[in-house]
């Protein structure tokens, strides 16, 4: 239950014996606790023993004595929520921590990169709620000793750097594919994991992975495209036999980054035709021999590719268009759409991503704007559908934790839905294309509603009577 916590010098609090919290006294009947007792008062991992009595202290608060304040990491006017664990704890939180790749000191405005305006939106939305948020770099939580660690939040209008608790959870968006599969990261893992800290979103995703698991689902084998390694140039040409459109994407990749389109022509002097982005635009390059397109791709792709069919999706003016579904896990722990956008790659693109210069737009706004159907459209609640069950079949299938996927669907002229990627990094910048600045973002909420659920500080457990019993021995064996 919500709580403000009020620091106060040890002469406030005494009445004849040290009293190191006072609490309103609505919660006595709510915690069902007795009208003083000893406990143990924990934030984030660290603890202090304390003596709380129940008192008429005005408004709903905690008045917690400066020492304890200080050995809990506790600021006079946080607001937290206040809970008892099973052992009879007073539990103040939740801490989420956000990991970022880095911090750019020498850009304060601009402090963790792309990523400064989702750091501060969920900051002071999360400060509505009475969650505390920290962002943090890898290199801070390998230095962490003691249950503390250095860490960023946003308080009073600027980001400070501070010493606080280890978070509850933690929320991963480290940009670094490379920095996932390095000693350090695991390393990072086994810290969160001997401090029980469970972390969502703990990695990118193998493209080819989830293809082949997804394979095995009746349900969504009629809406994969035909997907296979590319292993040699035999693997190459035996797909350019069945399909006239290839596309190339590394395994490892995201943001369209990488991925090349092979297109095979008839009656002309240069029948394979190659198309990548660059950011200078569309790159185009046309061969006479299939050797002679193989020497070309085996001198840029330096990692595993997959090679997949080529589909007649839906256009518009000539531009690729397909359909990012974020979905979420919710308040309950249950998938949900948090919203559905129509990307349109720029002109003459091989790609439909924001990031490569697309625009988005409102997914039922863009399937009453398209034309050149030669089938009927799908309808919004179809979309819905097809990314709902892909993130449920994903949570079913794929071992990690996972709390928010993009999930990248297309349609074609004929109206057929089929799967393009999974993502679990979404970008923070996609989905507020179609928001105002001014108000929280949906997915943001739900991401709080989410962490407020997961560390279970929206729920009261209730005290047993050992509340009282267990901590007045404690209390004997201390002399207080």
């Amino acid at each position: 239950m919500p709580i403000q916590v009020r620091v106060l010098v040890n002469a406030e609090l005494q009445e004849g014996r040290r009293i190191d919290l006072l609490l309103h006294q609505d919660y006595r009947n709510k915690l069902n606790l007795p009208s003083h007792f000893y406990c143990t008062l924990e934030h984030g991992g660290q603890q202090a023993l304390c003596f709380c009595q129940i008192g008429n202290v005005g408004t709903p608060m905690l008045k917690v004595d400066q020492q304890t304040a200080q050995q809990l990491s506790l600021y006079d006017g946080q607001q937290l929520h206040l809970k008892i664990s099973s052992r009879g704890r007073l539990l103040l939180g939740p801490i989420l921590g956000i990991l970022v790749s880095r911090h750019y000191s020498n850009t304060p405005e601009q402090l963790f990169g792309n990523l400064t305006t989702f750091c501060h939106e969920v900051s002071t939305a999360a400060q509505a709620r009475y969650i505390e948020t920290i962002i943090f770099t890898p290199e801070q939580l390998l230095k962490a000793t003691d249950h503390r660690m250095e860490a960023f939040v946003y308080r009073h209008g600027i980001w400070s750097m501070v010493h606080c608790p280890l978070p509850h959870l933690v929320y991963n968006r480290l940009s670094s594919r490379i920095y996932e599969h390095s000693e350090a990261y695991q390393q990072l893992k086994a810290v969160l994991k001997r401090h029980h800290i469970p972390m969502f979103n703990e990695n990118f995703l193998d493209k080819w992975q989830i293809h082949q698991t997804f394979a095995q689902q009746t349900e969504l084998q009629p809406h994969l495209p035909t997907t296979t390694m590319f292993q040699n140039k035999a693997s190459l040409r035996q797909m350019l036999k069945k399909y006239a459109i290839l596309y190339l994407k590394p395994i490892h990749g995201s943001m369209g980054r990488g991925i090349y389109r092979i297109q095979r022509l008839t009656q002309v002097k240069n029948p394979y035709l190659l198309q990548y982005m660059t950011l200078h635009g569309l790159q185009q390059r046309s061969y006479p021999t299939f050797q002679r397109l193989i020497d070309s791709l085996r001198v840029r792709m330096k990692q595993p590719y997959l090679i997949q069919q080529g589909l007649l999706l839906i256009k518009q003016h000539g531009s690729t268009v397909d359909f990012r579904a974020l979905v979420q896990k919710n308040g309950n722990e249950s998938w949900s759409i948090t919203s559905l956008v129509a990307r349109f790659g720029s002109s003459n693109s091989i790609v439909s991503n924001v990031a490569r210069g697309g625009h988005a737009l409102n997914a039922q706004q863009a399937l009453q704007t398209l034309h050149g159907w030669k089938g009927r459209a799908p309808t919004i609640q179809q979309l819905r559908q097809m990314a709902l069950r892909v993130a449920e079949i994903f949570d079913q299938s794929i071992d990690g934790d996972f709390a928010e996927l993009g999930i990248d669907l297309g349609v074609d002229i004929y109206g057929k839905i089929w799967i393009l990627e999974v993502n679990s990094k979404p970008s923070k910048t996609d989905d507020t294309l179609l928001q105002e600045r001014t108000i929280t973002r949906p997915s943001v909420r739900k991401m709080l509603q989410y962490v407020l659920h997961r560390t279970q500080f929206l729920y009261e457990t209730p005290a047993s009577n050992s509340i009282s019993g267990s901590l007045l021995q404690r209390r004997k064996r201390l002399g207080r």
